[in-house]
């Protein structure tokens, strides 16, 4: 079936399945490079979300290293650590239960502090540390969920098209001539992008630094990336 100027294969027999995607993976399973995710809030980087070339192969090598079971395996104290620490506060904010809590913020906190622990040895005390308003504002832009919170420019930029990675951005892939007009949903993309650079390019960065200034620096993915760089794998 033809959607847009794009043709798409439905394919229900798993056996068939099997063969395009297991026997010759190498050949179907690489993904399309969407306009607004893939291009403009990635900038062609983002591992989810880009076609089966070298850079992704490198990208996958590294990712493996933190993601095999083995490594899996190791995150279980943080893991354990965080969920406890969720219970504990949700407890102390419903002051026992006797009044009412919205756990999304706590949630949030407790998946922010999973992958910045695994990532780059960080994590947040409270949900008043400022990184966890920042990282609930950048994830709720990405997943289309658009609070009050957000900036006032953002939401006048375009009443309408209030998500930057859901179904009105996919229009551009199928209807290429609307890359060109869409200018508010492009603006935020790349302000989405640049936010995304400063909040967790940061946390890079000061990694960075640190080990170039021989201060020393807990096991995390970040680090490995750094390593893996100066190695050119």
């Amino acid at each position: 079936m033809w959607l847009g100027n794009q043709l798409f294969m439905v394919v229900s027999d798993p056996a068939i399945v099997k063969d395009l995607l297991v026997t010759n993976g190498g050949i179907f399973s690489s993904r399309k490079e969407m306009f607004i995710k893939s291009q403009i809030v990635f900038a062609g980087r983002g591992i989810t979300a880009t076609p089966y070339n070298d850079r992704w192969r490198k990208h996958r090598r590294i990712a493996s290293w933190w993601l095999n079971q083995r490594a899996v395996d190791t995150y279980t104290p943080i893991l354990d650590r965080e969920a406890k620490d969720l219970v504990r506060t949700l407890y102390e904010a419903s002051k026992g239960g006797s009044v009412p809590v919205n756990p999304q913020v706590h949630a949030g906190r407790c998946s922010l502090n999973n992958i910045t622990s695994i990532t780059f040895g960080l994590r947040t005390d409270s949900i008043d540390h400022p990184p966890v308003g920042r990282a609930l504002n950048l994830s709720r832009e990405f997943m289309q969920v658009f609070p009050s919170v957000v900036l006032d420019d953002a939401v006048a930029d375009d009443r309408i098209n209030r998500n930057v990675t859901g179904p009105v951005s996919n229009l551009t892939d199928v209807v290429p001539l609307l890359q060109h007009n869409l200018n508010p949903l492009l603006r935020r993309a790349r302000r989405l992008r640049d936010n995304l650079v400063e909040t967790y390019g940061g946390m890079t960065k000061e990694i960075d630094e640190k080990v170039d200034g021989g201060v020393a620096v807990d096991d995390c993915l970040a680090k490995s990336m750094l390593e893996a760089r100066e190695r050119r794998i």
